[in-house]
């Protein structure tokens, strides 16, 4: 965990004043979510913010994360009914903005919601994205997503 820590420590952009904890992928073990609360310790003049699935460790260490280290818990894991318990922020993908809007969630479009301190984040949606199987409904979705973006460019 430790090596995990001064890893982490020693690869951020010094200027940096928000990072984001993946892009894709997740927390991977107990230590590794550990390094990066340790993280958040040490530059308290950063905001890490991240997307999980892995609330089984938010859950172990929550009384030790800092304000600057803001988790939101992304629904569609095993460990949904944990972070409801908890009352954490949740995010859902959502195939379209109706969606969102018949489940009275706000789409987050730029990460403002996954940011805002504590007291001020609630649950929220994105649209889906990234790649999707073939012919999938997800697909689709995101196909009409990009043809609307285009669309709007013109």
């Amino acid at each position: 965990m430790e090596g995990m820590h001064q890893l982490i420590i020693d690869s951020l952009p010094p200027p940096a004043e928000r990072i984001r904890v993946h892009v894709s992928g997740d927390f991977f073990s107990s230590d590794y979510f550990e390094a990066w609360v340790l993280t958040a310790m040490d530059r308290p003049d950063v905001v890490f913010y991240a997307y999980t699935k892995s609330v089984e460790y938010w859950s172990a260490f929550r009384a030790a994360i800092p304000t600057n280290f803001r988790l939101t818990a992304s629904l569609g894991g095993r460990y949904d009914e944990l972070a409801l318990q908890m009352g954490v922020p949740t995010v859902s993908v959502v195939l379209s903005t109706q969606e969102a809007k018949k489940a009275g969630l706000p789409i987050d479009k730029d990460d403002s919601h996954a940011v805002a301190p504590d007291g001020e984040r609630k649950s929220f949606a994105v649209l889906i994205h990234g790649v999707q199987r073939a012919g999938s409904p997800q697909m689709v979705a995101v196909q009409k997503q990009l043809q609307k973006g285009n669309k709007k460019k013109k």
